[in-house]
C-alpha cells in the first residue's frame, strides 16, 4: 500500500531511547491515518515522501456495523473493501522486515532507604521484540481496499466472513510491518 508520509512523531521513550513512533500518512484515496511503528522504521523514513508499506489492521472492530455518524478519527480509521480470505505475505516483502539486535543493555541500580546507591550494574537482556524477519506472521485474512490489500490481524477466527463479501470495519491500530522506498519510475 502506498502512503504519503506527512509527519513522524516519537512515541514511547524508555531509558532515553524512543521505542516506537506514530506516522501520520495519507493513503491514495486521500484518507489520513495514524500508523503505529513499533519497529522504529521511522528513523529511516523522511517526511513528505511516498513509500510502499506493508500495513496490518490490528483487531478489526464493528465488522459490518460501523457507526459512520460518529465522524472520522485517523487513529481509528474505517476501511471498506472486499474480503479476500486468507492472504500470504508475498516473499518480496521478507527482505524488508526489520532485523532487530538480539539484546539490549539495561542498568540496574539498588538504593538504600535513604536513596544512596549501594549497587549498580549493567546487564544485557533480550529485546522486547526479537528479530522480525523470521517471527513475523506470514498468513493473515485480508481486505482489498481502494488503496490496496490490507492484511488483518483478528483476535478470533473470522468465521462469519465470506470471500468476496464487501465489508466495512474500524481498526484501533494500523501497524507498519515493513516498508520500502519506491523505485524511480
Amino acid at each position: 500500500m502506498r502512503v504519503f508520509v506527512q509527519n513522524l512523531y516519537p512515541g514511547t521513550e524508555y531509558m532515553g531511547q524512543v521505542s516506537d513512533y506514530v506516522i501520520i500518512a495519507q493513503l491514495n484515496n486521500g484518507m489520513t491515518i495514524g500508523i503505529f511503528d513499533y519497529h522504529c522504521f521511522a528513523r529511516a523514513i523522511n517526511r513528505y515522501t511516498v513509500i510502499e508499506c506493508l500495513l496490518v489492521g490490528f483487531l478489526p472492530h464493528n465488522v459490518n456495523s460501523v457507526d459512520f455518524s460518529k465522524g472520522y478519527d485517523k487513529f481509528r480509521p474505517i476501511f471498506t473493501g472486499e474480503f479476500i480470505g486468507d492472504y500470504m505475505i508475498p516473499d518480496d516483502w521478507t527482505q524488508f522486515f526489520k532485523k532487530r539486535e538480539p539484546t539490549q543493555t539495561y542498568k540496574s541500580i539498588t538504593r538504600d532507604p535513604n536513596g544512596n546507591v549501594i549497587h549498580e550494574y549493567e546487564f544485557e537482556s533480550p529485546k522486547r521484540l526479537k528479530e522480525q524477519k523470521t517471527k513475523a506472521p506470514r498468513i493473515y485474512h485480508a481486505v482489498q481496499t481502494v488503496n490496496g490489500i490490507l492484511p488483518l490481524f483478528f483476535d478470533s477466527p473470522a468465521e462469519n466472513l465470506k470471500e468476496g463479501e464487501i465489508i466495512s470495519f474500524s481498526v484501533p491500530r494500523v501497524d507498519l510491518e515493513a516498508w520500502r522506498p519506491l523505485n524511480s519510475e
